[in-house]
């Protein structure tokens, strides 16, 4: 669907539906990590915040700026464009509120040690792993839930004294490694 154009006039071309594509799947991403994957040969070092600002002005994106870091969230309507582009619902689009700054910037690490595992894989010739990712909610979960019953990688266990511990992974993934044949 490369060049498809959006109801506003922007031609979309592959990289836009990559990136903004990639950016429902990891929930946020910020300039420098956008610019280093999505514009690699631009030297002027304009393309890359040009195209967010588009991204922003047509309602695509949403942009948090955290200690001289411009971070970047798919909303609503980017989501949608990117099911009616792609055919595939984001899994992780910005509602509400954004995050606390210190929750962006540990979600900034744990998405790069994520694309760190995927380049990885991708440059080994193997698929890239399956994740799930902290806040992934848990199937058939409810907002009131307790947090061990609404997200897939908290865990809540019994102690001494009426009290529980909880154990909440940052990231998680399924790496299926190639065989040889017998």
């Amino acid at each position: 669907k490369d060049s498809d154009p959006m109801p506003n006039g922007i031609r979309f071309q592959d990289r836009d539906v990559t990136l903004l594509a990639e950016l429902g799947e990891l929930g946020i991403l910020d300039e420098d990590t956008i610019r280093s994957r999505y514009f690699p040969s631009d030297n002027s070092g304009r393309a890359c915040p040009k195209k967010l600002a588009q991204y922003v002005k047509v309602g695509l994106v949403e942009k948090f700026e955290i200690r001289g870091l411009k971070i970047y969230r798919l909303t609503s309507f980017g989501a949608e464009e990117v099911e009616r582009l792609t055919d595939c619902p984001p899994k992780r689009v910005g509602r509400g509120d954004p995050p606390k700054e210190n929750t962006l910037l540990h979600r900034l690490g744990t998405i790069r040690v994520r694309l760190a595992f995927d380049d990885a894989c991708k440059h080994a010739g193997f698929e890239s792993p399956e994740w799930i990712m902290e806040y992934d909610p848990a199937a058939g979960s409810k907002t009131g839930d307790a947090l061990d019953r609404r997200f897939k990688l908290c865990e809540s266990f019994p102690s001494g004294n009426q009290k529980r511990h909880t154990c909440w992974a940052d990231l998680a993934g399924r790496f299926v490694f190639p065989t040889d044949p017998p």
